[in-house]
């Protein structure tokens, strides 16, 4: 890959994917290119805040734009705002072979990040209207039916190939969330309904009721319902705005 890093004016770095030492070969070798840090989640999503700020300080010394999906993280820290995307990684693997056979209603594979009780208890209510849910959620041991048992991330790859599978991708967003995470982006590519408690979703332009699901106060009364419905497809020119290219 950095044979290949000559090729582009612009680098872009996800926050997920990049350690610091990469990071720092990467201005030391492309200081006449546009570098840009791209951060996947909320600043106070992370448990030690002090030393991610102070990260977020070291990158900045290094020449890279911070930019954040969310509203609140750029008017306090002064980043970038752009909103999420899918990348061409993410479109090469959902336009694989798709699955046949769908194995589960719901899945939902995340960190932990303080959610806890919100997670177990949509869970259990899904489980409860007799859904099948696939569950992989980092940090919390003691979730009952928690396909994570060694507290590993699931590899990328495998993780599109559960969402594909499945009838709804859940999003629970942590609170004081100010913008849209990857996981409407991902179920929107994948063509999968959408189950999430981010209100202001209902303003997004590929936003339509028989899709998308919210959860006011976690209410689920009438997830079956919905679930049962007929996916209404959007338009490929929506779509397409919420690729990396775009």
């Amino acid at each position: 890959w950095k044979k290949r890093l000559v090729k582009y004016d612009i680098i872009i770095c996800f926050a997920t994917d990049v350690n610091l030492p990469v990071l720092k070969w990467i201005a030391r070798h492309c200081e006449e290119k546009k570098l840009i840090y791209y951060l996947y989640g909320r600043i106070g999503d992370y448990v030690d805040l002090e030393k991610n700020e102070e990260l977020i300080a070291n990158v900045k010394e290094l020449g890279y734009e911070i930019w954040s999906y969310d509203l609140q993280d750029c008017q306090r820290y002064g980043f970038k705002h752009n909103k999420s995307f899918y990348t061409e990684k993410t479109h090469e693997l959902v336009a694989r072979k798709k699955e046949k056979d769908l194995l589960y209603d719901v899945v939902f594979i995340a960190n932990n990040k303080g959610r806890g009780e919100l997670i177990r208890n949509v869970k259990i209510q899904l489980e409860e209207r007799g859904l099948k849910t696939y569950f992989y959620v980092l940090n919390m041991p003691d979730l009952e039916g928690n396909k994570c048992d060694k507290n590993t991330p699931l590899p990328y790859e495998k993780y599109i190939e559960v969402v594909k599978v499945s009838k709804a991708v859940l999003d629970i967003v942590t609170v004081g969330n100010y913008g849209l995470t990857l996981r409407p982006i991902e179920a929107l590519l994948t063509e999968k309904k959408l189950v999430t408690n981010y209100l202001d979703i209902e303003n997004c332009d590929f936003f339509k009721k028989n899709n998308i699901y919210i959860m006011k106060d976690c209410n689920l009364e009438n997830i079956n319902d919905f679930l049962n419905r007929p996916y209404e497809f959007v338009e490929q020119e929506i779509i397409d705005s919420y690729s990396e290219a775009a």
